[in-house]
């Protein structure tokens, strides 16, 4: 999985370089698998309601994005709602005719939140996953 992360770190940097304008507040939720199977990051958009702006989600030697990275399987964010106790997040191909990627975690309140559940790729069985980030 070292290959997706560097990945993803040189992706998110890329596109911060290219962002014009004024600042965006965003915050991140890294999530591995706990056999090591499949690791996800979510980015998060700050204001009144927390929007999900980005999932990449990596599985063995494949990677799915809806930022729209060159050999990534593309996704659209279909569905998606995060509260203090939960996080759902539903995504398809980009003709949004099949669900590709489900994310279901549970948040625990506090300084550092617990944040557990599983990720779905197709149909594979769901892995189970822990999540750092707010």
């Amino acid at each position: 999985m070292n290959w997706f992360r560097s990945l993803m770190m040189s992706s998110v940097a890329a596109g911060m370089l290219t962002l014009a304008g004024p600042a965006l507040a965003t915050s991140n939720i890294t999530c591995d698998a706990f056999e090591g199977a499949a690791v996800a990051d979510i980015l998060f958009g700050a204001g009144p309601v927390p929007a999900i702006i980005d999932v990449t989600v990596g599985t063995g030697n494949d990677y799915y994005t809806t930022k729209g990275l060159p050999d990534a399987v593309p996704l659209v964010i279909a569905r998606a709602f995060t509260d203090a106790e939960t996080v759902k997040i539903d995504l398809m191909d980009d003709q949004a005719e099949r669900l590709l990627v489900s994310i279901r975690l549970l948040r625990s309140a506090g300084e550092e939140p617990l944040q557990i559940g599983y990720l779905q790729v197709g149909d594979e069985p769901p892995v189970g996953v822990t999540c750092i980030g707010p």
